[in-house]
Parts: C-alpha cells; structure tokens; sequence
C-alpha cells in the first residue's frame, strides 16, 4: 500500500494537505471491533517531527482531530490507513505531546498519544587551525575519511620531485604518496585525482582523469579510477576516452557509481565498470546517496549558468523537479535520510520528505556540504567561506589570521570531533593546498 504524505504546518489550525494518494473507501470488518489508532515517530530534527498514522477498523475517509501540547484542536482528513505526516514549529530540545483522536471530546477509547523529544541546536564552538599541503600552484580537490585520524585527500601537492596526487594524515602529520601501481604507462603519469569516497579503511576509491599519450589507445585524456584495499592502490579505471570524473559514491564494494563530464555516470560491479544514462551532458560533481536504491547527483553547465538534480530509484535516473527555479547549477549533495537532503551551489534547497524548499543564497556560491546529523551540518563555498547549520539557522564561521581569505573550498568532512574543510587559497601565483581543521 502506498503510503500517504501529509504536511501540518505551525501548530495552527492552518492544515496543507498534498500529494493525496488514495481515496478508496475501506470498511470497518465488524461495527463490534474497536478502533485502533496507532502512532510511531519515524523521525525528528530540531524543529520538525515525521509522525506515521496506522488506523485500523475506521471508514475512510474519515476526518481526525490533534492536539500538540495541549494547545487547540485541529482537523485532519485522513485517506490511507498508513499516513505518514510531516510537522514542524517545535522548539529544540523540548518534550512534546501529540495527540490524534476521532473525537472532539478526545475519549480514550478513540484516542492516541506520542511523547517525543525534538533535537537541541548545536555550537560552532571549535578550535581551528589551518595545514597547508604543497608548494606553489597546489591544490586539494576532495577529502574522504574512516575516522578522524585517518584522512586521504585528493589533489596537486607540488614540490622539488614530482607532484603527488594524495596525501594522507593520521592525526599528526600528513604524507604524501605517490602509488607505483598507479602512476605508470596506461596509468596517471600526468593528470588529476578529483574526488574521493569509501565505506572502510579497506576499501577506498578514487577518480580523476589521466593526461598525455599515455592512455593505450593514444587519447589524450580519459577517465581514471584507482582503489585501495588497505594495503595498496590498483587501476581499475574504465574504457572511457575524453572523459573526466569529478567524484564517486560507493553503497558497497561491489556498488559503485562515479560522476564526471559530459553527463557521465558510470557503475562498478566489482568487476567491470558499465555507463549509466543520464538524461543530461552537463557536468556532475556531486554524488551522495543512502543505498543502491535512493542515490542523487547534481551538476552544472560549463558557463555555470544553469543545472541539474538526478535521481537514482535503482533502475533509472531521472531529474527532479524543485520548488522554484532548478535551473541553477549545483555543486554538492548531502543525503541525511530519504526524509532530509541537502543540495548547494548558488542557491541551497532542502528536501524534507514530500517536497523541496528553497532555503536561498548563503553567500558566495556554495561548493561542499557534509554533517554529523540534521543540527550539525557545514557548508563550504568560495572566498573561504564557511557556513554552519545549527538545526534552526545558518551561521557563518569566521576564521582570521590564517592567510587564506581568497580560499576556493572544495570538500568538507565531518566527524563527531573534528571537522575538516579542503581547497585551495592564496594571493596571486602562490596558490597552496590546504585544510582547515576544526577540534571540539
């Protein structure tokens, strides 16, 4: 059955009921049976509750009538006898009480009750400080980590030898590597790591693009993908000639999707990599998902005039349609829940299970999301911008004193107690690699 979705906004008798998805009739088995009204909290943020509705022995449809904290009635036409609905106006950290009843006068007999406890807002209070990796004209394109002292970045570390493609830190200082298994003929003599997933320390990828005449059938660039096993890194990249990838998403081992130019998606079995359709030639630099049947991607247009929103249901991707104007381009994806999703580039929306909301501009175009839950996530963007989602409001962070205020971010990272934030900054020819990192 098809479940319903409903949105209840305020705490008002202002009722929004949308997406309706079933208007059958069902008749109670016996008019002897009693009632059954059950209620489950699926979810919760700060200031939000997903509540589900299970109704049994009722004719639908059928109005109903809550109750939250004690405050006045308000109607509710139920249509399905598994709703799920979405609420929001709930103070942080408070307990709260929701009442659903077929009665006015709210009876027992016809009435359930949810007690629950909405999320507290978090602080920005951390202590930062700032590893520059490379010399002159390096950069760091992508960040990925198991745990907070095992962190792998992707990018151009320049020194007096050859220009390293990762560098990795364990807490105390970072080393640069530079794989012999990968960088060989056929492999990335020259080229770009860009991104950078895992879902272990045993099982980490990598993409980019290789450069030169290197590639065996003579391209001069193609797609690159390296994988680490926790003991060493091993081309496994595609038959794909003239052709970039930006960044990968791993579900399992053996699931695996990387994103690139031209509309590109390509799939990982384990063993072979197999191209996905699109619907797009734009280019797609973000991917998260939560598994192999609810993944998104977003992109952009060269110019960065216009973008795109994909969506992966495990058989087909299609483009989403958002609330307002979704031809703006978009750099970075972060999937919470199938409930809670994040999207940035020169605008920010937010999806909170039924529909997208345009949270709006935060400043200069926004390049990196990630979060330790729904009241803890940050943002990255150009200038060295760096934003900071409390569960209620955004709060920009401002880190002086570090010589990097020109900074383009490109990746951020998050742990329960550090946060790490990558990209590139400097003044003129003197652009360094470099990772802000932040201690609770």
């Amino acid at each position: 059955m098809k479940k319903t979705f409903y949105t209840l906004i305020n705490l008002s008798f202002l009722i929004f009921l949308f997406n309706i998805t079933s208007c059958n009739s069902t008749e109670p088995t016996s008019n002897e049976n009693k009632l059954i009204i059950e209620l489950d909290l699926v979810d919760v943020s700060c200031d939000e509750a997903w509540i589900n509705i299970k109704t049994e022995n009722i004719k639908l449809p059928v109005w109903l009538f809550y109750r939250v904290n004690g405050g006045g009635n308000n109607a509710l036409l139920l249509f399905s006898p598994d709703t799920l609905i979405y609420h929001t106006g709930y103070i942080p950290q408070s307990e709260n009480t929701f009442i659903l009843t077929s009665s006015l006068t709210f009876h027992p007999d016809s009435t359930a009750e949810l007690k629950f406890n909405t999320l507290d807002t978090t602080l920005e209070n951390y202590t930062w400080k700032l590893d520059t990796l490379g010399s002159i004209q390096s950069d760091i394109t992508g960040i990925w980590g198991s745990i907070s002292n095992d962190v792998w970045v992707t990018g151009t570390f320049t020194s007096s030898t050859l220009a390293s493609l990762l560098a990795h830190y364990n807490g105390f200082e970072w080393k640069y590597l530079r794989p012999n298994n990968i960088h060989k003929v056929g492999g990335i003599q020259s080229g770009d790591f860009w991104g950078i997933t895992g879902i272990d320390e045993n099982n980490i990828w990598v993409v980019g693009n290789g450069e030169g005449t290197a590639y065996p059938s003579g391209d001069s660039v193609w797609a690159f993908v390296a994988f680490y096993d926790g003991t060493e890194w091993t081309n496994i990249s595609p038959n794909l000639p003239n052709e970039r990838l930006f960044n990968v998403w791993a579900a399992s081992k053996n699931k695996v999707w990387a994103v690139g130019t031209n509309g590109t998606i390509i799939f990982y079995d384990g063993n072979s990599w197999t191209k996905q359709f699109s619907g797009t030639n734009l280019q797609l630099g973000g991917i998260d998902g939560i598994d192999e049947h609810n993944i998104y991607v977003v992109g952009y247009s060269f110019d960065y005039t216009e973008g795109v929103v994909l969506h992966f249901d495990g058989k087909t991707w299609e483009k989403v349609h958002l609330d307002g104007n979704n031809t703006e381009p978009f750099r970075s994806v972060k999937v919470f829940s199938q409930r809670k999703i994040w999207i940035v580039g020169t605008s920010t929306y937010v999806y909170n299970g039924e529909r997208w909301n345009l949270y709006g501009s935060i400043g200069s175009d926004q390049t990196a999301i990630d979060g330790n839950g729904y009241n803890d996530i940050f943002i990255g963007g150009f200038q060295s911008q760096i934003t900071h989602f409390d569960g209620i409001k955004l709060n920009k962070i401002e880190i002086n004193g570090m010589g990097l205020e020109t900074a383009g971010i490109y990746d951020v990272i998050t742990f329960q107690d550090k946060i790490y934030i990558a990209g590139r900054g400097g003044i003129g020819f003197d652009k360094r690699g470099f990772v802000y990192i932040a201690t609770k």
